[in-house]
């Protein structure tokens, strides 16, 4: 299951960068440096294909020993209602508080790179230093399915959801977009956080 997961994440990741790079009408997609879009690219792809699935391995082990195997009917219906928003909810209470440790001026540095595109493309979700890609990007989405003990079937989805919504905070017209814009606020994935310590912009 995770290198269904793995497949999806890539394809899902390339194919709506590629659709928004072809049909986008957004004031970024307008202002398009190719030069910065391909750097992205390179660097991305790199993550993607070297970082990541080291980083992944003891998951891999952790989701074979822990992750339910045998799919009963009722989780049809409990996982998705049931445990995919508390996965989300998991997420967003990890990205929000770390990603907003990396906003003080002391560690900053570890984030500087993804801040340095004030008007994101889809693909630039995950340009960002190792730290940061392993901390905030990586972390979140990886433990969750650990914490609600999610069925193993059920990871590719969970692996696709998170990514088709990374790329679509990304796409130059969303609350992250304006987080990049003004570097305060936005700093959460689903919202919750941002409303219970009053850090949203609109």
């Amino acid at each position: 299951m995770f290198r269904l997961s793995y497949i999806i994440h890539l394809s899902i990741y390339w194919l709506y960068s590629l659709f928004w790079y072809c049909f986008s009408k957004s004031e970024t997609r307008n202002n398009f440096d190719r030069k910065k879009g391909i750097e992205v690219a390179k660097n991305v792809l790199y993550i993607q294909l070297t970082l990541l699935p080291v980083f992944s391995l003891p998951f891999i082990f952790f989701y074979d020993l822990y992750l339910p195997k045998n799919l009963k009917i009722i989780e049809i219906i409990t996982e998705p209602l049931v445990k995919f928003p508390l996965m989300s909810l998991w997420e967003d209470i990890l990205f929000y508080h770390i990603h907003r440790f990396f906003h003080t001026p002391k560690y900053y540095k570890y984030h500087k790179l993804h801040h340095s595109w004030k008007s994101p493309v889809p693909w630039g979700a995950m340009y960002a230093s190792n730290t940061e890609n392993v901390l905030v990007n990586f972390l979140p989405v990886l433990t969750a399915p650990l914490v609600v003990s999610l069925n193993i079937y059920f990871l590719p989805v969970w692996i696709f959801s998170v990514t088709i919504s990374s790329v679509l905070a990304h796409n130059g017209d969303g609350k992250h977009d304006l987080h990049h814009q003004t570097f305060k606020g936005n700093y959460g994935t689903m919202g919750v956080c941002d409303w219970l310590y009053q850090t949203e912009e609109k």
